[in-house]
């Protein structure tokens, strides 16, 4: 079954309630879809400090620099700020979400967010999966029926060691966008350095030069997986308007 985000550039504009383009994901606060394939930033941290999805975990630098302390996955609060955001982005319209700051927690936890945006119909963009402890296991997260394409930020991943891993869960084609921002774009450079030299499919890279993710510029645009075609042994059946049935084989009937 193909993808139906394969080949698409990602317009990753979280700071955003709004953007242009075919794929675009937009910010916490966003209130409608933007785009023909509309996906929503969460975060599995406490956004805005509210301190009503305790008890937290010790802060740590995320928390120091943005604010945003970290539920505890062991308590019902952590659950209840995950199902306040799926399900507003649920009757929001939003096909698609984004689960940031996944590496806080590890692939266990990460996997039963996983269960929950399916229960709702939700499909999940994997935020940096390499950086999730207990790495080894972290092919699971692409194999979970919920994810269908993975987000990379500056370091936290590089096209080949994303090849290996997606070779090593099974998804050889899955979608992959590298994505960074500020005045210096010299690693999305290098990303795209490496995905032309060794021809990756379907990995995309942009950068914002505006704020963090207030804009999208492509360094790459993802190509295409190549489709599958018949093999050349495959029989094809026709039916006539009489009924009859045909058997046919590289084009000559057979029987």
């Amino acid at each position: 079954m193909t993808n139906p985000l394969a080949g698409k550039p990602l317009r990753y504009l979280i700071a955003l309630d709004q953007g242009f383009g075919d794929l675009v994901e937009v910010g916490y606060d966003a209130e409608r879809p933007s785009g023909e394939t509309p996906a929503k930033y969460c975060n599995l941290r406490d956004e805005y400090d509210s301190g009503d999805y305790g008890p937290y975990l010790p802060p740590d630098d995320i928390d120091a620099e943005y604010g945003e302390p970290a539920p505890d996955p062991d308590s019902d609060g952590f659950w209840a700020n995950l199902a306040t955001q799926l399900d507003r982005a649920k009757r929001q319209g939003f096909k698609y979400v984004e689960l940031d700051n996944l590496d806080t927690y590890d692939v266990s936890t990460a996997l039963e967010c996983f269960d929950k945006c399916h229960e709702r119909g939700l499909d999940v963009f994997v935020k940096n999966p390499l950086m999730v402890p207990a790495r080894v296991y972290a092919v699971m997260l692409l194999r979970h029926k919920a994810a269908v394409l993975v987000i990379v930020e500056e370091d936290c991943g590089t096209p080949a060691t994303m090849q290996a891993m997606r070779d090593r869960a099974g998804v050889p084609n899955m979608p992959i966008r590298f994505v960074s921002y500020g005045s210096n774009d010299s690693w999305a450079q290098e990303c795209a350095r490496e995905i032309a030299e060794q021809k990756y499919v379907d990995m995309g890279v942009t950068h914002s030069p505006t704020g963090e993710y207030a804009s999208s510029q492509d360094i790459v645009v993802p190509t295409l997986p190549p489709t599958s075609s018949p093999s050349p042994d495959t029989p094809t059946v026709e039916i006539t308007s009489s009924g009859d049935v045909r058997v046919i084989v590289n084009g000559k009937p057979v029987g």
